[in-house]
């Protein structure tokens, strides 16, 4: 009896299953006929969708960046920081010209992402200890460097990344599709991937079967500084500005969208196609705000309410497997 009793049950949780994890897909369309409704036509309409594939874009790659190191059983409280310091190092000495400042802002970086992975693998400290101190460390280094001042005086040719739009889409969103493409293959199709899963499943589990745990997470802070500098290049591009304080709510965005996405905090556990779906859902949902003209205060109020639901439908979902 008890037998025929699970084999009834299973078909009903195969169902439950797969509208769980197709749950994302099917959030982000009732949002679209909603939003769509509500704004009359306004939403869909080509140039609205645009601008918000374009305000997506750099907190999408910073939502990479974040979820990589999540995966790991860390967190990075300075993703918003280092593309800042990113960004002013990119426009700060321009006469090295435009090919050295790139390489300048691609080495700040990574030099902030090695200084997070050196302090997490090396001294042991917590990543959230040490990405805290980095954002202060950053932030201070860049305010210090251009005296707390911005810079707008930025030449042409600093800013043709932000004015390219092929096919009429602005370049920052190609470059965060190639971004979600290759980090993809490199998660589902390398070692690399597999031992980042297995670091932030069971870190010592994944040391006794021979991975290189310490440097599995160094090379994902690396990489993660990586693409925060790919993303202050773009944002200095596109807004014509470099801003020591810039991207202060990029770090809770990251966080947020890696949470929407179903990403487990204690790591090993989630998917990078479904942090970009979370980095879609916030951007549509701040879009619509502003559509209907809602206060910038009850949209950070709700954002929150947001991460706390979506934390929480993750622990009960970890609850039910074990």
């Amino acid at each position: 009896m008890e037998q025929l009793k699970i084999a009834g049950q299973r078909p009903q949780t195969l169902v439950w299953s797969k509208l769980f994890e197709y749950r994302l897909i099917v959030l982000m369309a009732l949002l679209i006929v909603l939003m769509t409704a509500m704004t009359d036509g306004t939403f869909l309409q080509w140039g609205n969708i645009r601008n918000l594939l374009s305000q997506s874009a750099i907190v999408g790659i910073l939502t990479i960046a974040q979820c990589l190191v999540i995966l790991t059983g860390g967190i990075d409280l300075s993703v918003g920081a280092i593309m800042a310091a990113a960004s002013l190092a990119y426009v700060i000495q321009q006469d090295i010209g435009l090919m050295l400042s790139i390489l300048l802002a691609v080495a700040v970086g990574a030099l902030f992402g090695a200084f997070n992975g050196f302090f997490v693998t090396r001294i042991k400290l917590t990543p959230f200890i040490v990405t805290l101190a980095t954002m202060e460390i950053a932030r201070g280094l860049s305010s210090t460097a251009v005296r707390g001042e911005p810079i707008f005086n930025i030449r042409s040719e600093f800013l043709t990344f932000g004015s390219m739009r092929p096919l009429g889409i602005p370049l920052q969103v190609y470059v965060w599709i190639v971004l979600v493409l290759a980090t993809w293959f490199l998660l589902h199709r390398t070692t690399w991937g597999k031992a980042v899963y297995a670091t932030g499943g069971n870190e010592r589990a994944a040391k006794l079967s021979g991975i290189d745990t310490r440097r599995t997470k160094m090379s994902v802070y690396v990489y993660a500084g990586l693409l925060c500098a790919i993303a202050g290049i773009l944002f200095t591009s596109r807004l014509a500005i470099g801003e020591p304080s810039a991207g202060d709510s990029y770090n809770l965005d990251s966080i947020a969208a890696v949470v929407i996405g179903g990403v487990a905090l204690s790591g090993g556990e989630g998917k990078l196609s479904h942090a970009m779906i979370g980095v879609l859902i916030f951007a549509m949902l701040n879009n619509f705000m502003n559509l209907l003209g809602v206060s910038p205060f009850y949209q950070q109020a709700l954002k929150g309410i947001i991460i706390i639901l979506a934390i929480y439908v993750n622990i009960r979902k970890q609850g039910s497997r074990h």
